[in-house]
């Protein structure tokens, strides 16, 4: 079974400031143009999804299962920083939940939050998704929630993050930014000072990929997991579109970057479907987008 899965940051969760409720014409056009409907759609900022018995959430399920013509089950995440936690969509024809930790679980351990187990229906495996949406603000805090899913990286099952992870990875094969131009906001927050020069804080990525080697090319010291852009990449896929950035430079003016990434463990990575990762690059009038984020899709033999 080829399993097609989604990552997008919808800003906001489509909440409108002015009359408190949701809005999801533009989740639904972010996805109106896919053939194939994704068995998960992992969405960050679901802001204020547990309100009012739910409404955001579910309202997000109904829109994008009329969109893609098949039936969503949306689970809520947790975040600890406000009410934006990320959510999970599955179609229960596709997948069978076994196990989900977030919004509203008590007594569990932090390595457990926003962790789903899945069965795929059509095989009987069992399959692994961990959504995150990563501190825009502290690396040290980025490597903190990096630390909390490393242990996945080599677990026997398959396993996906998906996430805003607010970071990008070493290596000059990446989007990078301008950091003589960067504000004093984003210096602080995404990179780190080295003598008179500041440098992309690249430190959670790494930690869970490995830090990539200038010398030979590859990366060195991970913790099982690789980057699907990256597997694209080395299976055909041209660097223009494996690494096309998620974040546009009209939001990031200082240099375009990917910043929502797919991760695959150990024994999910061989599993990754040549030329099926995709990041989905808006119009170019600002106007039209449908999120200051951009859909990511990829496909996986299950």
């Amino acid at each position: 079974m080829i399993l097609e899965t989604a990552l997008f940051n919808y800003e906001s969760g489509g909440f409108n400031k002015t009359s408190r409720r949701h809005e999801f014409g533009k989740l639904s056009a972010a996805f109106a143009h896919l053939t194939t409907a994704p068995a998960v759609i992992v969405q960050c900022e679901g802001r204020g999804y547990a309100d009012l018995g739910g409404e955001g959430l579910y309202g997000a399920a109904a829109a994008l299962s009329e969109t893609l013509g098949v039936r969503y089950v949306g689970l809520l995440g947790h975040l600890d920083r406000g009410p934006i936690a990320p959510a999970v969509f599955y179609n229960p024809e596709a997948l069978t939940v076994q196990s989900w930790v977030g919004h509203g679980a008590e007594g569990v351990f932090d390595d457990w939050r926003n962790i789903g187990w899945f069965t795929v229906n059509a095989t009987g495996t069992r399959l692994g998704v961990i959504a995150q949406h990563w501190d825009s603000t502290c690396g040290d805090r980025r490597l903190f929630e990096a630390k909390q899913v490393g242990r996945y990286g080599r677990h026997a099952n398959p396993v996906l993050v998906y996430g805003d992870l607010n970071t990008s990875a070493s290596g000059p094969h990446l989007p990078q930014r301008n950091w003589h131009d960067a504000e004093p906001q984003c210096r602080h927050h995404e990179g780190i000072d080295v003598g008179d020069d500041v440098i992309a804080d690249t430190r959670a990525l790494d930690y869970l990929i490995g830090a990539h080697d200038e010398h030979c090319g590859e990366r060195h010291d991970d913790m099982g997991f690789d980057a699907v852009c990256e597997l694209a990449h080395a299976t055909g896929t041209p660097p223009e579109l494996a690494y096309a950035p998620t974040v546009n430079r009209d939001v990031v003016p200082n240099g375009a970057i990917i910043k929502d990434w797919l991760l695959a463990n150990t024994s999910l990575a061989p599993r990754y479907v040549p030329g099926t990762y995709r990041v989905h690059l808006p119009p170019d009038d600002p106007q039209k987008r449908n999120s200051d984020h951009n859909l990511v899709t990829a496909a996986f033999d299950m």
